[in-house]
């Protein structure tokens, strides 16, 4: 028994070595047939003007364009907002290849890697004929890469992989939309959730009041409006998702009209930007486009955010009142039996000393901040009022009730809110101590 195992070993390695004898023949004659000259050769006849059509398929992506006029186009879909410059370039590096090396009376192509070929690209020439550019391995000196072009039996060697050259894909070949830029924006809309606008001057006697819902007349922050205002300005596209969607594709993505939410932004009442905002995808990117378009991009869910979560209720302006010292007319500060009446306008146009105490009254209701905003007004004795007119007749009155140990509410047009009661009583101790 031993003895047979060992006959078997003897006759399979025989095997092998009588195989492999063969092998390394065939390939010594395959390599003995081939001659090989050095230089610089030319890999095709056909001039750069000769040329109309490029395809490849590069993974599961296939490519085709037709050049007609000086004009590339892809050939299935005319349509697509193709970028001349990119494609051309590609053309261009394709046939600005040289071969290195010349190999005459090749017939074993899979010695080369050419007879599974990782790469092959097909340009067509205007009188018809086609070639392809069909790669093989890198050289045994790593000095290049085996190419066959459609001539039996002869390959070259060029320094460069021509995958490289065609590394894309068709939405790396789009040109993208560029969003209409503006600046001196005065009105912003969000779908039908946000309308807001700016005022060249206040609706109110608050100076710096320029912002207010376009629906209910309220006053707004300026910093939340202009806020927003900044961050539509910067949307900028994430990536192209489909270069030409269609209706139906359109409605997947909830950008068709019916469904999309529209960033509008206006200057005076003339709209100079518009995007549509649709579905989010599962990176949390919204799709977005332009009206009128088919190119469906993404946009970054934090680009949009703010714009879609808005609303008028969520930035309410906090101003107490904002006049200036210099444009009041009148003041007059009531506290229960004490009073005391400021006039700066007329102080101005007489040998009035200037009244250091209304100043300082005035002051200090400037300074007071508002804690947070209150929905209906406050009830209770009033400890403090200030009637104020401004020097256009604008005129507010303010009053002031307690609303907790901490608080007091000031109601002033039509708003309330909470502000510091220590600093209340404050203004109210100085009004007693100069009541006149």
């Amino acid at each position: 028994m031993k003895r047979m195992k060992k006959m078997l070993l003897l006759l399979i390695a025989l095997v092998l070595c009588i195989g492999g004898y063969y092998g390394v023949q065939l390939l010594s004659n395959e390599t003995a047939s081939v001659t090989e000259e050095t230089g610089t050769f030319a890999l095709d006849s056909h001039a750069a003007g000769d040329l109309t059509g490029l395809a490849w398929t590069q993974g599961d992506e296939s490519f085709a364009f037709t050049l007609t006029d000086g004009v590339w186009s892809v050939t299935t879909d005319p349509a697509f907002p193709l970028n001349q410059e990119d494609v051309q370039a590609m053309a261009n590096d394709l046939l600005a290849l040289v071969g290195t090396r010349q190999l005459d009376g090749v017939a074993d192509l899979s010695a080369y890697g050419l007879s599974e070929p990782s790469f092959s690209v097909t340009v067509s020439w205007s009188d018809g004929t086609s070639t392809t550019y069909t790669m093989g391995d890198e050289t045994p000196f790593g000095d290049g890469y085996y190419l066959s072009l459609d001539h039996e039996g002869i390959l070259y060697t060029v320094t460069d992989d021509i995958a490289d050259i065609f590394d894309t894909t068709m939405n790396d070949l789009a040109v993208l939309e560029t969003i209409p830029t503006t600046t001196s924006v005065t009105h912003l809309t969000v779908g039908s959730t946000l309308d807001i606008v700016k005022e060249e001057t206040s609706r109110t006697i608050n100076e710096g009041e320029l912002w207010y819902d376009s629906l209910t007349g309220s006053a707004l922050d300026a910093a939340a409006a202009e806020a927003l205002i900044a961050d539509a300005q910067a949307i900028a596209w994430a990536e192209l998702s489909e270069p030409t969607a269609s209706d139906e594709e359109l409605t997947t993505y909830n950008l068709d009209e019916a469904s999309a939410t529209a960033i509008t932004l206006y200057e005076d009442e003339t709209a100079m930007v518009t995007l549509l905002i649709g579905a989010q995808n599962d990176a949390g990117d919204y799709y977005a486009r332009l009206p009128g378009s088919t190119m469906v991009y993404t946009v970054a869910g934090s680009d949009v955010s703010s714009l879609l979560t808005a609303s008028s209720e969520s930035m309410p302006s906090m101003t107490i009142i904002d006049v200036a010292a210099e444009n009041i007319q009148s003041a007059a500060f009531t506290a229960g039996e004490a009073s005391y009446v400021w006039q700066p306008a007329a102080a101005e146009t007489s040998d009035t000393a200037t009244d250091e105490v209304g100043e300082s009254l005035w002051a200090s209701i400037l300074a007071l901040e508002a804690e947070s905003r209150l929905s209906d007004a406050a009830a209770g004795t009033i400890l403090l009022a200030v009637e104020v007119t401004d020097a256009n007749g604008g005129s507010a009155v303010l009053t002031f009730t307690e609303h907790d140990a901490q608080s007091y509410a000031v109601s002033v047009l039509e708003r309330v809110f909470l502000v510091d009661a220590a600093e209340v009583d404050a203004i109210i101790r100085t009004l007693r101590a100069n009541a006149k």
